[in-house]
């Protein structure tokens, strides 16, 4: 399955696709028991892939704190957005 795909499921509330990114979320230590999202552990994680542009970051950083908390599965499709914005998907 390649990201796109992965990323048409979540939005088109896939609830297992949904989860798959909530538990990598838990898991990664990006999401805390209150739903709240640690950006820097996600902007790390994207920096060993390459992603290192100050730019980038503060528009994908603004957009995961508008995003919101993520306290079901079906939250996690606003944040899917933030990765469309960065990624131009």
């Amino acid at each position: 399955m390649t990201f796109n795909q992965f990323k048409e499921q979540i939005m088109n509330k896939d609830k297992d696709a949904q989860c798959v990114l909530k538990c990598a979320y838990v898991k990664s230590g990006a999401l805390d028991k209150d739903g709240n999202v640690d950006v820097d552990v996600l902007w790390t994680a994207l920096e060993k892939h390459g992603l290192d542009n100050p730019e980038v970051k503060n528009t994908f950083t603004e957009c995961m704190k508008s995003a919101g908390k993520i306290l079901t599965c079906d939250d996690v499709a606003t944040h899917a957005n933030c990765f469309s914005s960065i990624f131009k998907i």
